[in-house]
């Protein structure tokens, strides 16, 4: 279980909101004004995405807390992964958690798989391998990549008991927001 907690260490590193945060040669965006009560949330998200593309990092966090705190569930997500990282603000892992617990329930996949690595690793709050079962199986349910591969690997780790605890947790979320699975993976 340590070698595979390691390994899912380094792949919390990998999975990145999206490509706004890999090298790339794009030019700097327009310096729109300060974030005002006129931008939309999702307007405010693009802006963010704009600036960290462009590794305006500091610039970036601003734009993401603003749609963030407006409910955009990809900013929240955006931010997170900020925190996480220590990007265009201090490494607070408490914080990341949060914003991730935050865009994971409005079901948003990517922040499903990364909450539950931190739930895996204890970033943020003390391991809870049940806990990050059902955020992956809520994730791979949605065809999220990395949150299948990551529980196909948590099968092989976990008790019986640790994995029914987690699809319990899965099943009682998904009954508590009214959503259903989409896919069906496989647990042992």
């Amino acid at each position: 279980m340590k070698k595979l907690l390691i390994l899912l260490g380094a792949w919390y590193l990998l999975v990145t909101p999206h490509a706004a945060f890999a090298e790339n040669g794009n030019a700097a965006p327009e310096k729109p004004a300060s974030p005002k009560t006129e931008w939309s949330t999702d307007e405010a998200y693009e802006i963010g995405v704009d600036y960290a593309t462009n590794h305006d990092y500091g610039s970036a966090f601003q734009w993401f807390q603003r749609a963030a705190d407006g409910g955009n569930p990809r900013a929240q997500s955006d931010l997170a992964f900020m925190y996480a990282q220590g990007l265009g603000t201090e490494q607070d892992h408490a914080m990341a958690l949060n914003w991730y617990t935050r865009a994971a329930e409005e079901g948003l996949p990517d922040a499903q798989t990364n909450l539950a690595v931190m739930h895996l690793n204890g970033l943020g709050t003390p391991v809870d391998v049940s806990e990050a079962y059902k955020w992956l199986k809520l994730a791979a349910e949605e065809g999220q990549t990395e949150g299948i591969e990551l529980l196909e690997a948590l099968d092989q780790e976990l008790t019986r008991e640790q994995i029914a605890e987690g699809l319990r947790r899965a099943e009682a979320w998904l009954e508590k927001t009214g959503r259903s699975a989409k896919k069906t993976t496989r647990a042992k």
